[in-house]
């Protein structure tokens, strides 16, 4: 029987060609149909596997039933001259890939390529593209910096933390919420692992045990774990500048006088110990155990709302530490009156001696209040920038029943800055105010008593930083306030001297698409949470360091699965330069993003990031005078980087130290061949010393296979060789205790020159068994987290701390 045949043919999306059918009155045919021939199509010409001299070049083609092949032309020019070999595709029905290794190229050079495809239906030329090989590799690290292992060589065996929004990747690595932080000066870290001889046994997923690291001399860093003794509860929420002090949280009593089963604020004197708490009083309105609306308590720190109990929440502190500043849902002082169950009153202590904050210009206490913005503008009611004076004489704070805006000075008298206005920042003297109001900024110099609309046009989304002194702000807004800006989509500017300039339209958020710019935003460069930003202010504010997912200088940010990445950019004010200081110099497109240990895909790392998430401070991203930019990538932006995984890499404007090519200078700090992804956790204010935490053996002496923290530094010292020696002389001269440069009298014995152990440093039967079954269940504890970060990612106005907690 002869069949009737009908030969259907067309293409799907990706334009393969389809089966096709036979039908009879009997049975049913099925066959591939005839593939009509059809001229070639070329697709997707990129680069990989940049080297210095070495490059791999792609490009996808569509070929349908046709004999052809193919080959590229490179050269230095559009001349090209060079060519691959040619290479056959048979006669392909879909899209086929068509790689080609080109090797012997010049170092720190631009070429142009393009695919030719020839087939019997014609030749056909791809798209004039470029690429760059990457510079001769300079041998070490740059302007001087070696490596110190600040971490001890043994360490008991103990697994450090990964600071939580670190781009886990898929390695075995625990994330904590509790904070690292650098001293300004870099002679100090402190950082988080598992317990050691000396530790409590708090260990896992969002919670270990604070330790703080202190040079102790040439090259010698001295540790101790800092968490106090016998207690559970305890966990860090903040560190002074120079880590001479520490702010801890508690519902155990950790010192004499205060009251059982309620949870409480301590300061902690690091250098011996001491601590002290916030409050001592009992509250007079709440039961014991209890937490409040937006404290820490059996949720974790920054847990979700539990609006039936008493708590303290930490909001600041004054510069020297003196001036502690938290929130409570009681009336704890004479004049401070109970608003309820879930409205909070505001407090100063001052060597433990309690003032209430929020008190009207009257004199009457107003007992639902909250330091800087809002809460459900603030995540959690955190630290909003500068909303604390740098000496304490000044705080601001708004009303929650009217949206009032004001300041508390000097514990004393308090002024209206403005009602119905959102707190944005303030000088460091606190003496200018930035707040919106109506969608536009004003600022009310408080000294003068003068207010300024410094937007009229208003939509203004938010304040991405500003100098010390408020003369440079760097304001996020919808509207066009300056030439070159759009309605879309949030554009960021400069408001210097009376003068408006617009620096670049931006995208932070994944989605850029959704209309996700609203001021709620909790994670944004204009958060006013700064320790959920990434865009950083210098104190003088000449520049800016921020993120964005818009491509702003031409580098194609695409990665292979058609999604944006962002890239970290620093803006120069005087001369008005905009440098992307992450985007590959060699033109490889970014690799596909990986959601952040948030769960969303956020300043916390995708592709790379400048910051992890801290309540109560900022991690350095940038040096103080904006010469130098710290961040991640897990893109290979110099050739030594080999190892595929997220490292550690310094930016530097030209001209300063090492660097000098116009685009400025890329240095890998990390070693770029561990298995292991490394990570930026902080750096001192002149960015001579870059701690970062790594599984790679960057000096001799570590032969660990765990993580470690290292201080690459400006002139670092090699610790001296122990001579040989016996008996009592082995004993030598002790080493001196590390100073703090803030203040210049205080010497960090408790930490620099620490005591022995109380224990012996040796793990006990129990504690071998517990680290053996944490070992077991690690990879099924970082499967279920990474189910959670992706139910996580279509939340992003939650907290990154929700998942956290004792």
């Amino acid at each position: 029987m002869v069949m009737s045949r009908a030969l259907v043919r067309f293409r799907d999306v990706l334009g393969v060609a389809v089966a096709l059918c036979s039908v009879s009155a009997v049975l049913l045919v099925c066959g591939v149909a005839p593939v009509e021939a059809a001229v070639p199509t070329v697709v997707n010409e990129s680069i990989s596997k940049a080297g210095t001299s070495s490059v791999t070049l792609t490009a996808t083609i569509e070929v349908f039933g046709v004999l052809s092949s193919y080959h590229y032309e490179y050269g230095p020019t559009t001349a090209y001259g060079s060519t691959t070999r040619v290479v056959s595709l048979g006669a392909p029905t879909a899209r086929v890939g068509s790689p080609a290794q080109v090797e012997g190229l010049q170092p720190g050079t631009l070429y142009h390529f393009r695919i030719v495809v020839e087939s019997e239906e014609g030749v056909v030329q791809g798209s004039d593209a470029t690429f760059s090989t990457f510079p001769q590799a300079a041998a070490g690290l740059p302007d001087g910096r070696g490596y110190e292992m600040v971490t001890p060589l043994a360490n008991e065996g103990n697994e450090l933390y990964v600071p939580v929004g670190a781009n886990l990747e898929t390695e075995e690595a625990i994330e904590t919420h509790y904070p690292v932080r650098a001293a300004a000066d870099g002679h100090a870290i402190a950082y988080v692992g598992e317990p050691n001889a000396e530790g409590n046994g708090s260990e896992g997923l969002s919670k270990g045990n604070e330790f703080i690291a202190a040079r102790s001399g040439p090259g010698v860093w001295v540790q101790r774990d800092v968490q106090p003794p016998g207690f559970l509860s305890p966990f860090y929420v903040s560190f002074s500048e120079d880590l001479s002090r520490s702010v801890l949280f508690s519902n155990e009593p950790l010192s004499a006088g205060v009251p059982a089963k309620y949870e409480n604020l301590y300061v902690r004197d690091n250098a011996t110990g001491a601590l002290q708490a916030l409050s001592k009083v009992t509250p007079p309105n709440r039961p014991p155990d209890n937490f409040d609306d937006r404290g820490f308590g059996v949720a974790g720190p920054g847990g979700f709302p539990n609006e039936n109990a008493f708590g303290e929440f930490y909001a600041g502190a004054s510069r020297d530490f003196k001036h502690l500043f938290f929130e409570a849902n009681d009336a704890l002082t004479a004049n401070a009156v109970d608003g309820g169950e879930s409205e909070n009153n505001l407090y100063e202590s001052t060597e433990g001696t309690l003032r209430l904050v929020n008190v009207l210009p009257d004199g009457e206490a107003d007992p639902n209040a909250s330091f800087g913005t809002p809460p459900e503008r603030n995540s959690e009611g955190e630290n909003t920038a500068n909303v604390i004076s740098a000496d304490g004489s000044r705080v601001f704070w708004t009303d929650l029943n009217t949206g009032s805006l004001y300041v508390r000075e000097n514990g004393t008298s308090t002024v209206l800055v403005a009602e119905h206005a959102t707190f944005q920042t303030a000088s460091t003297d606190g003496s200018r105010v930035f707040y919106v109001k109506g969608g536009d900024l004003y600022e009310n110099d408080l000294a003068g008593g003068v207010t300024t609309d410094l937007t009229p046009a208003g939509e203004v989304l938010g304040v991405a930083g500003s100098s010390d002194d408020g003369s440079y702000v760097y304001v996020v807004a919808k509207g066009s306030l300056a030439p070159g800006g759009t309605v879309e989509r949030p554009n960021l500017y400069l408001l210097h001297s009376g003068t408006t300039t617009f620096i670049a339209t931006i995208a932070f958020f994944a989605f850029e698409e959704e209309p996700l710019y609203a001021p709620s935003a909790a994670f944004s460069d204009w958060s006013p949470n700064v320790g959920h930003r990434t865009a950083e202010a210098t104190p003088d504010g000449r520049a800016l360091v921020f993120m964005s997912r818009l491509s702003l200088t031409g580098y194609d940010d695409l990665d292979e699965e058609g999604d944006r990445t962002p890239e970290v950019y620093v803006y120069e004010a005087d001369t008005g330069r905009l440098s992307c200081v992450s985007c590959s110099p060699s033109g490889e497109p970014p690799r596909s993003s990986v959601l952040g240990a948030s769960g969303q895909l956020l300043p916390p790392h995708g592709n790379l990031a400048i910051s992890a998430f801290n309540g109560t401070f900022q991690v350095r991203s940038i040096s103080e005078d904006g010469s130098r930019v710290f961040f991640e990538s897990n893109m290979p932006l110099v050739a030594q980087d080999v190892n595929g995984r997220t490292d550690v890499y310094e930016w530097e404007r030209d001209g300063s130290g090492d660097c000098q090519l116009s685009d400025g200078c890329v240095y890998l700090l990390s070693g770029g061949v561990s298995k292991a992804a490394s990570y930026f956790l902080d750096a001192s204010s002149d960015g001579s010393d870059v701690f970062l935490m790594t599984r790679e053996k960057l000096v001799e002496e570590d032969q660990g296979e765990l993580y470690d923290v290292y201080d690459a530094r400006v002139g670092a010292e090699v610790p001296p060789t122990p001579s040989a020696c016996s008996g009592s002389g082995c004993q030598g001269v002790p080493e001196a205790p590390p100073v703090f440069a803030t203040p210049s009298s205080v010497t960090f014995a408790g930490v620099g020159n620490f005591p022995a152990p109380s224990k012996p440093a040796v793990k006990t039967k129990k504690k071998v068994k517990r680290k053996l079954e944490k070992k077991k269940h690690r990879k099924s504890k970082q499967k279920s987290k990474r189910h959670g970060k992706t139910l996580r990612a279509k939340k992003t106005g939650h907290s990154a701390r929700k998942a956290g907690g004792r």
